[in-house]
This record gives C-alpha cells, sequence and structure tokens, in this order.
C-alpha cells in the first residue's frame, strides 16, 4: 500500500507540473472555491504531506456521512414499462427519469446549430460533430481512429495549451451499424465574449489543415502510438472486464478479429490516407452543439445569432 501511495504522489505532482496556467487555475477554482488563491509549489507540498491515515479517515468519512445516486441509461421512450421494472430492481420509489440524448448527432440530416442550457455543469460543452455513412472495412475503422486523435491533438495544442481557453480540448471517433461520428469537442469554463467564435474558427482550421494533408509524419506516429499503446494496456490487463475495456476499439466481429493483425494494419495506413478520410468526412454538414450555462449563451448571444436558425433544448 506504501509503494502504490508514493506513486500515487509522484503522479499526481506531474499532473500539477504539467497543467497549463488556465488549467491550474480552473482545477484549483474546482477544488477550493473561486476565491482561493494557490501556487503549483503551494499545491504538492500538500501533496507531499498526506499520510496513508489521512487518506484512511477520509475514506471512512466518506462511508459515513455519503449519499449515492444510481445513474441508468434505458431505452425508456421506446419501452416505458421498464421505468417501473427499473424502480423495483432498485427499490427505489423516488427516482427521477431524464433524456439525456441532446448530444447525440442526428444521422443523414441536415443539421442546425443546437444550445442546450444545463445549470448544473462545471465545464462548458462546445462540440461540432459529422455524422457519415462507412462501410464495414477494418482498416477504415482505424483510419476514422486515426483521423480523429490527429484532430484531437490540434485540438488540444492549440485551443488548450497555445489559446488557454480550455481545461480540456479533444475529439473522438464512434461508429453503429453504418454510421460513422467524429466529434470535436472542449470543454471550458470560460464565459469571455468571443470565446466561442475562437473555439470553432480554431476547429476550421484545424480540419482545414487536416484535409490539405499538413500533417506531419511525427503526428500520424504519435496518434498510432496510443492506439497501439491503449490496446496493449487491454490485453496486459488480466481481468475479466478486458473486453469492456476494448468497447471503443472493437463494435463487432470484424473488428474484434482484426486485433491480432493491428501494428500490420495500422503502420500500413499513411498521410494519404488520413487525408482522403478528412476531405470525406469534414464535406459532410456538421452540427454544432453548445451545452453551457446561461452566462455563457447571454455573452456570446451576437455570436450565436450568426450560426442561424438555433434549435434551443
Amino acid at each position: 500500500i506504501c509503494k502504490f501511495q508514493d506513486d500515487a504522489k509522484t503522479e499526481a505532482i506531474k499532473t500539477i507540473d504539467e497543467m497549463s496556467v488556465s488549467a491550474f487555475e480552473v482545477f484549483c477554482q474546482s477544488i477550493f472555491g473561486s476565491k482561493y488563491t494557490i501556487t503549483k509549489e503551494q499545491l504538492k507540498a500538500q501533496v507531499e504531506k498526506l499520510t496513508l491515515n489521512d487518506l484512511v479517515n477520509d475514506l471512512n468519512n466518506m462511508i459515513l456521512n455519503s449519499k449515492s445516486s444510481y445513474v441508468v441509461k434505458v431505452p425508456f421512450v421506446k419501452n416505458p414499462n421498464l421505468m417501473q421494472d427499473v424502480a423495483n430492481a432498485l427499490n427505489s420509489s423516488n427516482m427521477q427519469f431524464k433524456r439525456d440524448d441532446f448530444t447525440q448527432l442526428k444521422a443523414n440530416s441536415t443539421f442546425s446549430p443546437c444550445a442546450v442550457v444545463v445549470d448544473n455543469v462545471n465545464q462548458n460543452k462546445i462540440a461540432q460533430g459529422y455524422s457519415f455513412p462507412i462501410s464495414k472495412n477494418v482498416k477504415d475503422y482505424y483510419i476514422f481512429n486515426l483521423l480523429s486523435k490527429i484532430i484531437a491533438n490540434k485540438n488540444h495544442n492549440i485551443i488548450r495549451e497555445k489559446m488557454g481557453l480550455a481545461y480540456y480540448s479533444g475529439a473522438s471517433y464512434e461508429q453503429k451499424a453504418n454510421q460513422g461520428m467524429i466529434i470535436l469537442n472542449t470543454e471550458a469554463s470560460c464565459n469571455n465574449k468571443g470565446d466561442l467564435d475562437k473555439i470553432f474558427t480554431q476547429y476550421g482550421k484545424n480540419i482545414a489543415e487536416t484535409m490539405n494533408g499538413q500533417i506531419t509524419s511525427d503526428e500520424l506516429v504519435f496518434a498510432k502510438n496510443k492506439i497501439k499503446g491503449y490496446l496493449k494496456s487491454c490485453f496486459d490487463d488480466k481481468s475479466d472486464k478486458m473486453f469492456e475495456k476494448l468497447h471503443s476499439c472493437a463494435f463487432d466481429a470484424n473488428i474484434v478479429n482484426s486485433l491480432a493483425n493491428i501494428d500490420e494494419i495500422l503502420d500500413s495506413i499513411t498521410i494519404q490516407d488520413i487525408q482522403n478520410a478528412a476531405n470525406y468526412v469534414f464535406n459532410n454538414n456538421s452540427q454544432k452543439i453548445i451545452i453551457a450555462k446561461q452566462t455563457l449563451l447571454d455573452e456570446n448571444a451576437d455570436y450565436i445569432k450568426t450560426l442561424g436558425s438555433v434549435e434551443k433544448r
């Protein structure tokens, strides 16, 4: 246990050191409150002082005083009778049901911008999504994954690190049935006028660079190593949850069967493949989704009007 404690401290201190100024400020405010100020050195000193007894006491306090809740995702809309079944299974008489599907992109449609007011979010979510038909070609699956990781890296390096606008900025790829989806997502605490414009504009610049083939070999290798490293960690995990961890990489038998040849498949993918995929994906219509506190929407109302007819949910 002591070794795990030392490893955790080392990792925590490393994370603190690597945080950008804006990310560190947001992190500290989420813990200590907006009026409390602390330096990286002071926070690292607090981490160093932590003992095993501190952790045990804190855990005991959480167990004795905390209240828990369940979050269950069930297709209630299609099967309303499941509501009572779930309530009975959890032995709960005061369950709250809500639809949480507003971030889902609509396949094969002309997208309109969507603004969602959520008062209890800590980080406003500014997303731009592309939905497109896909084949069952295994190599295509990995090409789209690499494309999303290259875009994610650009978003991270520019929107988060260089521009300092966000706690997180990246991109992800999903596929379901015969539909693929790439979503660029930024989580930002900022409510300043012009921030939405800056983020969506940078999305466009990062996408344009990728469509024009402005991808370095280092960017491609970095993306390939991220996928290889993730899959290796899954196979090194001897628990029964390996395939649960593989969920984001394995949607059907073709993908699962390809895992044995993953290095060969990834190594065969070129910058031209990524550029072709980018032009295929990003020439589709996109949907902009803003999940934010009312303050962000009010502060950026003029820019939101330029997006056209905005659906507000």
